[in-house]
């Protein structure tokens, strides 16, 4: 099993980020092997007009735009990739987004800004049954419904797995749906699955095509993923 969260990296982007410049020199400073066709490349495939703006936080869209592909680059595109040789070995592969969390009402009371998302180590609180250990240093503390909901399912489709090698049991209180990340359709086409955990889109989900949702097929994670997972880009990246 292996997955990220929706947000992974907003909380490591520099939330100062508001043009195309800084957008290149942001990503440029991180994947510095990049040739500047490359470079090119990477950004054209995130047009800006992808993200929305968090304007009462000051969080823009190249903010946003940055944080998706630094997010993409080190906690997305690697797991597809080693899911994928590890599915052509014959192995059942399960992919997850994550996309729930109780981080944020910390993170806004630490910057004062809004619209961080499930960031990195969201899934934590959830897959240990530990809700109660965000409960410390006066941090805000207001698990929902639906947090301790995530909570029993969460942890318990992880210790499935754990037993068993899959995620859910039929009559039993875990994530439902959850399959495996890759297929061959009759056509020849890989189909690729990632199961969103959390939130109000919680399911499988195709990455892209008829059966997938708004909320995973608005990543464009096939042809974003194929670039950067390309063994040119993979050279430069220096893996």
């Amino acid at each position: 099993m292996l997955g990220w969260c929706e947000d992974d990296l907003t909380f490591f982007t520099d939330s100062t980020i508001k043009t195309p410049e800084e957008t290149y020199k942001f990503v440029s400073s991180y994947v510095h092997g990049l040739t500047r066709a490359n470079m090119d490349k990477l950004l054209s495939l995130y047009p800006v007009s992808d993200f929305v703006a968090y304007t009462t936080s000051a969080l823009s869209s190249e903010f946003f735009r940055s944080a998706r592909i630094f997010r993409d680059i080190l906690m997305t595109c690697p797991p597809m990739w080693y899911g994928k040789q590890m599915a052509k070995a014959g192995k059942d592969v399960y992919l997850f987004d994550w996309n729930q969390t109780i981080l944020e009402p910390i993170i806004e009371q630490q910057t004062e800004k809004r619209g961080w998302g499930s960031v990195h180590t969201s899934e934590f609180a959830y897959i240990f049954g530990n809700l109660s250990h965000y409960d410390v240093n006066g941090n805000p503390f207001h698990p929902t419904p639906a947090d301790y909901a995530l909570t029993i399912r969460g942890s318990r489709s992880l210790s499935t797995f754990a037993a068993t090698g899959r995620p859910g049991l039929d009559g039993h209180d875990t994530f439902r749906g959850f399959k495996p990340a890759y297929a061959t359709t009759t056509k020849g086409r890989d189909d690729v699955y990632v199961f969103v955990a959390g939130g109000p889109s919680e399911g499988l989900s195709a990455i892209d095509g008829q059966h997938s949702t708004e909320l995973v097929r608005a990543q464009k994670l096939r042809e974003r993923c194929a670039f950067i997972n390309s063994p040119e880009i993979v050279e430069q990246l220096r893996y």
